[in-house]
């Protein structure tokens, strides 16, 4: 019997990683108490929620500047 989920794992990616590498995803998923799979997802999170304060912090910038520039 299949798992029912409100949102579906549906896609799977892959990548190469170093031994170095391994073991510190190994070492984090550990120290979370997660699979290396909840990291990487969550991971992703992170990033994106980093991104988002960038962009919006730079647009903040670009619109202070400009408003500078036309007074």
């Amino acid at each position: 019997m299949s798992r029912t989920s409100d949102d579906p794992v549906k896609h799977v990616i892959s990548f190469r990683v170093n031994d170095e590498e391994r073991v510190a995803l190994e070492d984090l998923s550990i120290a979370a108490g997660v699979s290396i799979s909840t990291l990487m997802r969550e991971s992703i999170e992170v990033l994106k929620n980093q991104v988002l304060k960038k962009r919006q912090s730079t647009g903040l910038v670009r619109r202070t500047s400009g408003s500078v520039l036309k007074s």
